[in-house]
């Protein structure tokens, strides 16, 4: 199977080297990946069939960027194919050039990205995927406080997938400091209790009257999804993250000048999965959105035990769980065939 193949290529690059590829590695990396999502047949993920749909009769609650795309692989092309190559152009290597840059160990990045990020956003959800591209390039001006820069590429994601707009709220109270950072941690015991003696539903009710979030939660509720237990198992392992990349934050600071950012942005996305987790589409994306910084963040526990194969074990097993979870359970991607 080739999902088991790539899988176990970026694990033999981790176990083999902890340097980065060279550049012609990197480019021949991000075109392949370019082919493999823009390339990919119509029936092996969950949102293709939907993206036709929309392409051909909008409903007119898709962001204008993915119209103008359309438009434009209509157009030149008389069909979608060139729609999905382009989401993949601008999606591939803003995500790598990022994990290239910001990641102490760029295999290891790749190797927990395969089964999450790649599978999720970029096979089924491309609109978000390209959207946190562009928010990735925007990690090191945010770190620096390059307001105009880091909000125009907020305001370029946004354009991409609208739910990134909530970057905007959070832009001025994440910064790449240990400043008020136990106040961050303690926003995760207060919103599972907010989550226990909370009506969420009713909660949300209020927000109905806005129109765009009552078009978007009408369209959620169409589904039937199951709320996400706010003690499952992918949650308790996300707080124990959280807490050893507290225990270790000296030392893994010394690492990553962008540490403290990346770790404020795991800890927000936690916090809005818990506090949404009865909405499962919902808190799962704006998890997408922040907490994307353990792909340097996961890494960098190799920093803290000695014994290297100890920690890349366990983000290997963390890896597989996930390759577990979308792949082979929920099979958000079916076997690959391109569409050529």
């Amino acid at each position: 199977d080739m999902y088991i193949l790539i899988f176990l290529i970026f694990l033999l690059c981790a176990l083999l080297t902890k340097e980065k590829p060279n550049f012609i590695t990197l480019i021949t990396l991000i075109v392949i990946f370019i082919l493999i999502i823009g390339l990919r047949s119509p029936y092996i993920d969950q949102d293709y069939q939907n993206y036709l749909r929309e392409s051909k009769y909008g409903s007119g609650i898709s962001e204008f960027t993915f119209y103008i795309f359309s438009n434009i692989s209509y157009s030149l092309t008389n069909s979608a194919v060139l729609m999905f190559v382009i989401y993949a152009v601008i999606t591939v290597p803003t995500q790598f050039y990022a994990l290239y840059k910001h990641s102490n160990f760029f295999w290891i990045s790749l190797l927990f990205f395969f089964p999450t990020y790649f599978v999720i956003l970029n096979m089924n959800a491309m609109r978000s995927g390209a959207a946190l591209g562009i928010t990735m390039i925007a990690w090191s001006y945010w770190a620096e406080r390059k307001t105009l820069i880091t909000l125009g590429l907020i305001a370029l994601a946004t354009s991409l997938h609208y739910s990134f707009a909530i970057l905007f709220l959070f832009y001025p109270i994440v910064r790449n400091n240990d400043k008020y950072l136990k106040v961050f941690l303690a926003a995760i015991p207060i919103v599972f209790a907010f989550h226990t003696l909370i009506d969420i539903d009713e909660f949300f009710a209020f927000f109905s009257v806005i129109e765009f979030i009552a078009v978007k939660s009408n369209a959620y509720s169409t589904e039937d999804f199951e709320p996400v237990s706010i003690f499952s198992t992918v949650i308790l392992l996300r707080v124990a993250i959280v807490a050893a990349l507290y225990y270790y934050r000296e030392e893994l600071s010394k690492h990553n000048s962008l540490f403290y950012l990346f770790f404020k942005l795991y800890i927000v996305g936690l916090v809005l999965l818990v506090f949404i987790a009865d909405i499962p589409p919902v808190a799962f994306r704006l998890l997408d959105i922040f907490a994307a910084s353990e792909l340097v963040l996961l890494p960098m526990f190799l920093y803290t035990i000695k014994q290297r194969y100890i920690a890349l074990g366990g983000i290997t097993v963390y890896a597989f769980l996930y390759f577990y979870i979308n792949i082979i359970l929920a099979q958000n991607i079916k076997p690959y065939e391109m569409i050529i």
